[in-house]
């Protein structure tokens, strides 16, 4: 299917939750909600200031957007300029916008995230923190600080209690969404964060930076379970709906993007692992013609940690 709507370059998009329709954007200012079955606008094209970025609440009904628009803000010899994020009610086409620049008139709005019950919209930005909005009114409910650069990515736990967020500081921090605590901060990565992704069942975290490497976290504990390496700068990820696979995406490095994807299955019950890795190793003892005969000898437990698995 091939759709045309705007001459100018699309510059953000994004599918409903119901798979129904996704929305567009391009930089002659217009915004455009298609229906997926036969590529029609379903509703007109929007006019608007420039989209970066968009995402839609939950249930479909509503569409966040960051808006750039230039607000005549010197710093010094520095023109600045700031970001509006506007909620877009695609029922009955009203229209509410976030005063973001009214508490960070220089700051750049990286990314935004729902929470799950689509009460609650996050922010984040080159002010280093997250901000929280209620989406009726547009209201500021909390300011999140703790990051020592600026945030470039955020996102809910399915559950709701638990907001992560990964930035240019090289670190991922952990909130409490009901009171805006700080509840970890994971450290490992050597360069910008740049994606964190939350697995469908909430009890692990992905991470993909610059310093080309996606990292997997256990999040009961907040360990580092893997590091998947082999890739350039990662700038994008995302868990497949049943959670067994993770897809990302890496920056160009004059070899052009590339997308991997991962299998990610795992199980974190420590004696399930333990067994798994006795069957690895055990398979690699049997059939690699390389291994001595005296790492043979490893083999004499394989068969019982077999038995446990089944």
């Amino acid at each position: 299917m091939h759709l045309e709507g705007s001459s100018s370059e699309i510059n953000a998009m994004n599918y409903s939750p119901d798979g129904k329709t996704f929305t567009s954007d391009s930089f002659a200012n217009t915004f455009g909600l298609w229906r997926v079955v036969d590529g029609t606008i379903s509703d007109g094209l929007k006019k608007h200031s420039a989209v970066r970025a968009i995402t839609y609440s939950p249930d479909g009904k509503t569409i966040a957007f960051i808006s750039y628009k230039k607000i005549s803000v010197y710093i010094g010899s520095n023109k600045d300029s700031g970001e509006t994020i506007k909620l877009w009610n695609a029922t009955d086409d009203s229209l509410v916008t976030i005063e973001h620049e009214r508490y960070s008139p220089y700051d750049t709005v990286h990314a935004l995230a729902y929470s799950p019950d689509g009460k609650t919209l996050a922010s984040a930005g080159s002010d280093k923190t997250i901000k929280l909005w209620n989406t009726a009114d547009g209201s500021l409910i909390l300011i999140l600080k703790g990051h020592g650069d600026q945030v470039l990515s955020i996102t809910y736990s399915p559950d709701g209690k638990t907001l992560a967020s990964a930035g240019s500081d090289k670190t991922i921090k952990l909130w409490n969404t009901a009171d805006g605590s700080l509840v970890n901060s994971l450290n490992s990565h050597d360069d910008s964060v740049r994606a964190v992704a939350y697995s469908p069942d909430g009890q692990m975290l992905a991470s993909a930076s610059s310093d080309k490497t996606v990292k997997l976290w256990n999040m009961t504990d907040g360990s580092l379970i893997a590091t998947l390496k082999e890739h350039e700068g990662v700038y994008a990820i995302a868990y497949s709906p049943d959670g067994k696979t993770l897809a990302s995406v890496s920056g160009d490095d004059g070899k052009g993007r590339t997308v991997k994807i991962w299998g990610v299955d795992f199980d974190l019950n420590l004696d399930a692992l333990m067994i798994r890795a006795c069957n690895w190793l055990c398979d690699y003892l049997s059939y690699n013609p390389n291994v001595s005969a005296g790492d043979k000898k490893l083999l004499e437990g394989c068969s019982e940690s077999k038995l446990k698995q089944s």
